[in-house]
């Protein structure tokens, strides 16, 4: 079972490796550069706010393009703002019940990338079914202003 991690990323991380599937997750300290290196094939981080802001760049270092971030953003305080550059050797998933906004100025460069206003379980992400069916706020929208390569 994987150990999820609940944190800001605009604050340090309370610990310098968390694990994640009995594997770690190396965090360095966050600024306008901000990278994990992913040991595991599919890792979990529980988030209270997840923001990119202008000229600001978060990059998730995996094992390979198959690997998958899941990013689930739990802290209830409005939509996420992807503003800078979001990259990934691997997939990146980013739910957030609240929406989520990629802004004009946002680069998204992954192997594969999934917005959503909708959840899903840990145990069936940790065993590959990707099944989003806890449902999201009805409110909340995913706007896309940016440029997503995959």
């Amino acid at each position: 079972m994987p150990c999820i991690h609940a944190c800001t990323i605009s604050c340090s991380p309370p610990r310098r490796f968390w694990r994640w599937a009995r594997r770690r997750l190396r965090v360095d300290p966050p600024g306008a550069r901000w990278s994990a290196a992913q040991s595991s094939n599919s890792a979990i981080i529980n988030w209270n706010t997840f923001n990119i802001g202008v000229n600001e760049s978060v990059r998730f270092n995996q094992p390979s393009a198959s690997s998958v971030v899941l990013n689930r953003v739990t802290g209830g305080l409005g939509p996420s703002e992807i503003l800078g550059t979001l990259t990934a050797n691997g997939r990146v998933f980013a739910i957030n019940r609240d929406g989520i906004l990629l802004g004009p100025s946002a680069v998204v460069n992954t192997a594969g990338f999934l917005a959503t206003t909708h959840d899903i379980k840990n145990s069936d992400f940790m065993a590959g079914r990707y099944n989003f069916n806890i449902p999201g706020r009805p409110d909340a929208s995913i706007v896309n202003q940016g440029r997503i390569k995959l």
